[in-house]
């Protein structure tokens, strides 16, 4: 049975996960949060399908909890979450949309998994560094081994 898609207003919150290398030595947010894995192999290639949760229908624990691979039953704890709201990424002239996954052998059901979608061509660096200056301010959950501005909450 398909999971429900709901539109996905200005005003609501994403949350994007985000790993101990994305966060600088001085505690901000690196840009490398929102490009592709190629990012840590000093390339920078801005994603241009970044995974983020719909706030509405999850926790930031729980999107920690939902992330990985289905015989990850604790996910990925050791990472860290941030906030946008959905009017940020479209105001950069992005794409903002709802995607629940259902579970399959690669993944575990998320119905709160959404989309930021179009980072492509010239500009999209720029785009990745505004993300990530805005996403910083509001920081939800420090991932574990990185000195954030602020305090790891418990999970």
């Amino acid at each position: 049975m398909a999971l429900p898609i709901r539109e996905i207003l200005e005003t609501d919150d994403l949350y994007r996960r985000i790993a101990a290398n994305h966060i600088r030595r001085d505690g901000t947010l690196s840009p490398t949060a929102f490009m592709t894995g190629s990012a840590s192999r000093r390339a920078r290639i801005p994603d241009p399908e970044i995974s983020v949760d719909l706030a509405a229908l999850t926790t930031p624990e729980l999107s920690l909890q939902r992330a990985g691979r289905p015989d990850e039953p604790d996910g990925k704890p050791n990472q860290g979450i941030v906030a946008l709201a959905a009017a940020v990424p479209r105001g950069l002239g992005l794409t903002v949309r709802h995607n629940p996954l259902e579970e399959s052998p690669m993944s575990k059901e998320n119905p709160a998994h959404s989309l930021i979608e179009g980072n492509v061509g010239e500009g999209a660096l720029a785009v990745c560094d505004r993300l990530a200056e805005i996403a910083d301010q509001r920081m939800i959950i420090c991932p574990i081994g990185a000195q954030c501005r602020v305090p790891r909450q418990s999970t």
